[in-house]
């Protein structure tokens, strides 16, 4: 059951590992510019988390540029702003939390997933994952209420769910 105790707690985590990643990549951010960018890219994830967080740190970060530096930045202060007013949501966008009963093709699931603007691949614990709102699965979703269809196109396979949770 979603809880808003247990948004707070996820809230907490996803603000605990922006910090970290925001910190350990300040140093191989677009300030040094000698560093090939292919260097760059991979940046100064070193091992910090699980596999999963690291590629995450790469995508969210790609080549560690001042505007994705600065995406990261801005979307922990938006967590630190939606921790302290923290509030149900009546719909999914940005800062749900949710549980989603979906098929892709011919795979059944039931995910617990946390939207974020940026940030997407975090393991919050208690089986949720950070969802980036750009993801497919995130757009497919966007903009729906709790007990509703959802429907769409997942990496060319037909999606059919439904938004068993909401807050």
């Amino acid at each position: 059951m979603l809880t808003l105790e247990l948004k707070k707690a996820i809230l907490e985590k996803y603000i605990e590992l922006v910090k970290s990643e925001l910190q350990g990549s300040s140093g191989v951010n677009d300030k040094d510019e000698s560093l090939d960018p292919k260097e760059r890219r991979t940046g100064n994830v070193g091992d910090r988390g699980s596999a999963s967080t690291a590629h995450s740190i790469r995508c969210t970060l790609l080549d560690n540029s001042k505007a994705s530096f600065e995406a990261l930045k801005s979307a922990l202060e938006d967590a630190i702003s939606e921790k302290d007013k923290l509030k149900p949501k009546k719909m999914v966008e940005a800062w749900s939390l949710i549980t989603v009963e979906y098929e892709v093709g011919e795979v059944s699931c039931e995910k617990k997933l946390f939207i974020v603007p940026v940030g997407g691949g975090y393991d919050l614990g208690d089986d949720i994952c950070s969802i980036s709102l750009g993801t497919p699965l995130a757009l497919a979703l966007l903009g729906h209420t709790f007990d509703t269809e959802i429907e769409g196109i997942i990496n060319g396979q037909h999606l059919l769910g439904e938004i068993t949770g909401l807050i």
